[in-house]
C-alpha cells in the first residue's frame, strides 16, 4: 500500500552527537516524515540539537528523565492526535541507508508492523527482529552479530521486533495500548509487540530497508549498571507476564536467578561493585514485582 508520510517518534537523552547523523540520513528519502521529539531532560543540549536538525512538528522538553516508555507514549499520543496513520519508532543513534525509509514504507500494510534490517557498526545483525521465545523473553538462534545470509536477505514474518526502528500502523498502537510505562526502560518493546500480535497484527522483516544502529549510545553501554539493572529486572517482569503456567515460570526463575547471580559475581571479581549490585538488585526487584524508575540514569 502507499505510505506518503510517517510520524518519526524520537526519544532523546544524551543524544546530541547522534541526532544530526540521523537527520542527515533522512534527507532525500522519498517518504515524507514529521518528527515528534520528547527529550528526557538531556544534560547535553539534545533538545536544541533536535530542534535545529529535525525541525520537529512537536518538541516536548521534560523536566526530568521519565524513561523511554513514557516519552515514546507522549510522542505517539501527540502524533495520533495530529492524525498520523503511521508511527516510526526510532532510536536517535540510528542511521538510514539511502531509500531505506522508502523501502520500509513500501513493505507496509495496515495489519503489519514492519522492521528493517538493523545492522551493528561492524556489519552484523542487531537483535532487532527474529525468532523469539516468549516464555523466557529471549531471542532464538545464533544469527545476532553475524552478517546477514539466507533468510535474512529475504522478507519474511518474524515473531518479534524491537523498537530501535519499527514502523507501526497507528491503529496497532491504539488497539494494543501504549507502552508499559512502569518498566521505565528496556523490554517494554517486547511487551508492546506481543500485545500487537495478540490484537491480530503481524510482524514483518524487510531487508531492503537497511539501517545502522550505534546501540547503547545514551545508556553507558551494555555493561553499565544502569543497563544491567533494568535488563535484569524487566526481563523477569515480562517473562512472568507472558509465561505459560506456574511450572514454566518456576523453572525459568531458577535458571534466571543462577545466571544473574553468576553475572553479579563476575562483576564483583572484576572490581565492578556497582555493576554487581545492579545485577542482584534487578533480579530482586523483578521477583518482588517492583517497577518504575529505581536506578539513576547516566549523567
Amino acid at each position: 500500500m502507499t505510505v506518503e508520510r510517517v510520524a518519526l517518534l524520537l526519544v532523546t537523552y544524551r543524544s546530541a552527537g547522534h541526532v544530526p547523523v540521523l537527520a542527515e540520513s533522512l534527507r532525500g528519502q522519498g517518504v515524507a516524515w514529521r518528527a515528534y521529539v520528547v527529550d528526557n531532560a538531556s544534560p547535553d543540549g539534545s533538545a536544541e540539537v533536535a530542534e535545529s536538525a529535525l525541525r520537529p512538528a512537536w518538541l516536548d522538553r521534560r523536566p526530568r528523565n521519565e524513561g523511554f516508555a513514557a516519552a515514546a507514549n507522549r510522542a505517539a499520543s501527540r502524533a495520533v492526535a495530529d492524525g498520523a496513520e503511521w508511527l516510526l519508532f526510532c532510536n536517535p543513534d540510528v542511521r538510514f541507508d539511502p531509500a531505506a525509509l522508502d523501502a520500509l514504507a513500501a513493505a507496509a500494510d495496515e495489519r503489519s508492523l514492519v522492521v528493517p534490517q538493523v545492522l551493528l557498526p561492524g556489519g552484523g545483525l542487531e537483535a532487532a527482529a527474529g525468532p523469539f521465545d516468549f516464555a523466557s523473553v529471549a531471542w532464538r538462534g545464533d544469527w545476532i552479530g553475524r552478517a546477514p545470509t539466507g533468510e535474512w536477505l529475504r522478507p519474511h514474518a518474524v515473531a518479534m521486533a524491537s523498537l530501535c526502528c519499527l514502523l507501526v500502523p497507528a491503529s496497532a498502537w491504539v488497539a494494543a495500548g501504549p507502552l508499559d510505562e512502569t518498566l521505565f526502560m528496556y523490554y517494554e518493546d517486547f511487551d508492546f509487540v506481543a500485545r500487537c500480535r495478540r490484537a491480530g497484527f503481524a510482524v514483518r522483516y524487510e531487508p531492503a530497508a537497511r539501517v545502522w544502529h550505534a546501540k547503547g549510545a545514551s545508556s553507558g553501554g551494555a555493561g553499565s549498571p544502569f543497563v544491567r539493572y533494568y535488563a535484569a529486572r524487566n526481563r523477569y517482569l515480562i517473562a512472568r507476564r507472558w509465561s505459560r503456567g506456574p511450572l514454566r515460570l518456576a523453572l525459568f526463575t531458577a535458571r534466571y536467578a543462577a545466571v544473574r547471580a553468576a553475572r553479579g559475581l563476575q562483576a564483583l571479581a572484576a572490581g565492578q561493585r556497582r555493576a554487581a549490585r545492579a545485577e542482584i538488585a534487578g533480579l530482586r526487584d523483578g521477583v518482588l514485582g517492583r517497577t518504575g524508575p529505581r536506578w539513576e540514569a547516566p549523567a
